[in-house]
């Protein structure tokens, strides 16, 4: 199949039809048995893809004790470029939690199955901003 620039697509199927295990080879985290993933029209390594590419998995494991802000400041700390200063780092989660409407609980706990924390909805959405913040040319959700 092809997915073109601009365009959202849908994977469905019942459960054990291999949507997730499609969604894990298109990202990088599973080997392919066969055939090859291109990206833009070229064959990629996929540790270079890695990097164009955001897999936002359907749960993803954040400390509980957390707040959202540290979340997102700590997780651009480490995964944006070194020649990018503490504040544009900073200023790029800022607007991440803005676009996604989670700062209005980004001083909140995550929470933990023990102690209340953040919404579902919202912990999806930190999900989500997580994987924004390298500017991911792909968003598998």
């Amino acid at each position: 199949g092809e997915a073109r620039p601009g365009e959202v697509l849908s994977i469905m199927g019942p459960s054990g039809s291999g949507k997730t295990t499609l969604l894990n080879c298109l990202s990088g985290r599973q080997n392919l048995s066969r055939g090859r993933v291109r990206l833009n029209g070229q064959g990629h390594h996929m540790k270079g893809m890695k990097r164009i590419i955001a897999y936002v998995m359907q749960d993803e494991v954040f400390f509980g004790m957390m707040t959202v802000r540290q979340i997102m400041y700590f997780t651009a700390h480490v995964r944006l470029p070194d020649a990018m200063t503490t504040e544009e780092k900073r200023a790029r989660a800022d607007a991440i939690m803005a676009l996604l409407g989670i700062s209005k609980c980004a001083d909140s706990a995550v929470g933990t199955p023990f102690s209340r924390g953040i919404s579902g909805g919202e912990r999806k959405r930190l999900n989500i901003a997580v994987e924004l913040l390298t500017w991911p040319s792909l968003v598998l959700l």
